[in-house]
């Protein structure tokens, strides 16, 4: 016995792969973890990191295994040995003979109860354990390398494909259509935990607190199958209600941005505002405004002319400067009169001299009788005097034509007097007088005296500008009041800003945008919550109504085999992870607290039956502690009452499976814990990463 010390080099060997073991178990589990306990996690995920738990859960078996046959130093020889040796083999035949059974049992009943998957991939590592088998056998169990090569290809790859097929073929596809769509309300229950939507018995379960995150991350991640071994107690037993579950949907904007319908809807009331604001302003208030300035305009032009009739220095210097232009007027025109009328005077008495004295000087001297006869011919019986009166008359009329004045004007007054003068003043009085009053006429009998003019047309001004005033003051009012009556039926008041017009019109003006929208808070009991509601009765009936696709052999098959995947299968990893670690660091630590009583003088006095106790003994102790240790670890999400209830539910179902998962909920963190100190493996980070994307 001396010889096979724990101190071989195989059991040294042995030991440095178990640490090798040990380590990627714990990076299995931590990163299991990561992804398990959310629900958003896909089965892709779920994939990549069990395809690592599967290689490190099959090295695991596999050193097991070695250890076992190890301490035989790798040779069969014993009936005990080849015991078991068979029961081993027949372990890693169990996956592979387990298909066939299941297989054959369904041709023969031409059906398929365990699924309508056949489950063929991956078939080829059920047939390694016979290839394992016969490098055994080929060497009789006598050759140490012939046994360790062929236990490895007998162990890893039956727990590397064991592990699916037990799982995918007898725990996965038997699942109903109803046990799938339970799976799925499973999953949006936990949805709704994660997204701080449901409080289970007032447990927030939800991220965000990085307070005990991995207790809290370890009793989310088996929760749903605590859920799932009594889905009607679970259901049955909620206490909150779908009204509170859609309330805080809309609270927190789970499905979309209620912030964005409440800014579209601000938009659209803000839009028909300032549509109802033009109207009101292109319809009412805009004509009103329009005639009221024109009316004030009118009135204000008027009251100012009546201010400057009524100041009679204004229209004294209006007067002054009509009375002087005039005056000017006259002058020029009676100077003018004057040099006309003295050219025709010497032009007419020149011709009558030399046509007296040219005939009678040179033709009649001496015979008047004769040349009086001859003028009298010549101008047809009239006389030399009548022929020059005629003649002075004729250019009398010409002076009359160019000048508009007879000839026998004397003096300025009768040039004022004159018609024409008149006529000349009165354009040029009422041109200056339609300068200050529009459309202005002097009175028909009106007269222009010197004398008296200047003050005459003072009080004209006067009179004319203030009744000219007061009228167009009066027909604006008529005016205004005509538009308006007959276009708003009532007498309103010009010059109104638009709040007063609206006022006047019995009406309060357009409201602020602040006053016309709801809260934001009553937006989203109105129309959020009711949206949200929609949405989630419309979800629950699709997915009640797509229910029957997800049994087997169906178009959703696959899609509900995922729900009861993302449930099952972190849990069931899980637990072999920290049951293989828990077994395989008993293992060392059973054999080396063996070893050291072994050889402590106070135990040399054993029987050899009681020195074969001290193993199994020590077992007992270990396995005691890993039960029960772990219920000291505090975790405050395990010890409420939401934790209790549902766990409570699941072991009236399935005690012994509830049990076991509560017992991984209390390790988990201490596992976890440890793998923090392990790198990360690069290629789960990154298929993960890929199958997040």
């Amino acid at each position: 016995m001396k010889a096979q010390k724990t101190y071989s080099t195989s059991g040294v060997i042995l030991f440095l792969l178990s640490l090798v073991y040990l380590g990627a178990e714990l990076v299995f589990n931590r990163q299991l973890l990561d992804v398990s306990s959310s629900v958003r996690s896909d089965p892709d995920q779920v994939e990549h990191i069990q395809y690592f738990g599967r290689a490190a859960s099959g090295l695991g078996f596999t050193l097991l295994v070695q250890g076992i046959f190890q301490q035989f130093r790798f040779r069969i020889a014993s009936r005990k040995q080849w015991t078991i040796f068979s029961i081993i083999t027949l372990i890693c035949f169990l996956p592979f003979l387990l298909a066939l059974g299941q297989t054959f049992l369904e041709m023969v009943a031409q059906d398929r109860p365990g699924g309508d998957a056949p489950y063929t991939e991956g078939m080829a590592w059920g047939f390694l354990p016979f290839a394992g088998l016969c490098f055994v056998l080929a060497g009789r169990g006598s050759k140490p390398f012939a046994v360790v090569i062929g236990l490895i290809i007998m162990t890893w790859p039956a727990m590397f494909y064991g592990q699916k097929l037990a799982v995918e073929r007898f725990i996965i596809s038997p699942t109903t259509a109803e046990e799938r769509l339970d799976a799925h309300y499973i999953l949006l229950l936990r949805s709704g935990i994660e997204d701080c939507i449901i409080l289970l018995e007032d447990t927030q379960l939800c991220d965000g607190d990085t307070a005990n995150d991995v207790e809290k991350r370890s009793t989310r991640a088996v929760l749903g199958s605590l859920f799932m071994l009594n889905t009607a107690a679970v259901f049955d037993g909620l206490s909150f209600s779908k009204d509170q579950i859609i309330d805080s949907i809309s609270a927190q904007d789970m499905w979309f941005s209620s912030k964005e319908y409440y800014q579209q809807y601000l938009q659209q009331v803000a839009g028909k505002r300032d549509q109802y604001e033009k109207f009101l302003n292109d319809n009412y208030y805009l004509p009103y405004k329009q005639a009221s300035d024109l009316y004030l305009k009118t009135y204000n032009k008027a009251a100012s002319f009546y201010m400057q009739a009524s100041q009679p220095g204004r229209f004294a210097q209006v007067a002054a400067e009509a009375a002087g232009q005039i005056q000017g007027l006259i002058e020029t025109g009676w100077q003018q009169y004057e040099g006309a009328d003295s050219t025709y005077k010497s032009m007419a008495a020149s011709t009558a001299s030399s046509v007296e004295q040219g005939i009678y000087s040179k033709l009649c001297r001496g015979h008047e009788a004769l040349c009086n006869s001859a003028m009298s011919r010549m101008y047809n019986g009239t006389s030399v005097d009548n022929a020059m009166s005629e003649m002075q008359a004729a250019a009398a009329e010409k002076f009359y034509e160019k000048t508009g004045y007879p000839p026998d004007i004397n003096s300025k007054e009768d040039f004022i007097r004159n018609q024409k003068t008149q006529d000349e003043i009165r354009t040029h009085v009422e041109q200056k007088l339609q300068e200050q009053i529009e459309g202005y006429a002097l009175p028909a009998n009106w007269i222009y005296d010197p004398a008296t003019f200047r003050g005459e047309l003072l009080h004209m001004l006067q009179d004319e500008g203030q009744n000219k005033a007061l009228a167009a003051a009066s027909q604006a009012q008529q005016a205004w009041h005509d538009k308006v009556q007959s276009q708003f039926g009532t007498n309103i008041q010009p010059g109104l800003n638009r709040e007063d017009f609206f006022k006047h019109m019995g009406g309060d003006p357009l409201p602020p945008l602040k006053d016309l929208v709801m809260s934001e808070g009553d937006f989203k009991k109105k129309y959020i919550v009711p949206i949200n509601r929609q949405i989630a009765d419309e979800t629950l009936k699709n997915i009640k109504d797509e229910a029957p696709s997800y049994a087997n052999r169906q178009e959703l098959a696959e899609q509900g085999k995922d729900y009861i995947r993302v449930l099952y299968i972190p849990a069931i990893a899980l637990c072999l992870s920290i049951m293989i670690v828990v077994i395989t660091i008993g293992r060392y630590v059973t054999a080396l607290a063996t070893d050291a009583t072994k050889k402590a003088k106070l135990f040399s006095g054993l029987t050899r039956r009681q020195r074969n106790i001290i193993r199994p003994f020590y077992w007992a102790v270990f396995l005691t502690l890993a039960l029960v240790l772990p219920y000291k670890w505090p975790n405050p999400y395990i010890s409420t009452a939401a934790y209790q209830k549902y766990y409570h539910f699941a072991r009236t179902r399935y005690p012994v499976t509830a049990q076991l998962l509560d017992w991984v909920v209390h390790v988990q963190p201490i596992i976890y814990r440890a793998g923090a100190y392990m790198p990360e493996v690069e290629y789960i980070k990154k298929e993960v990463s890929k199958g997040a994307e």
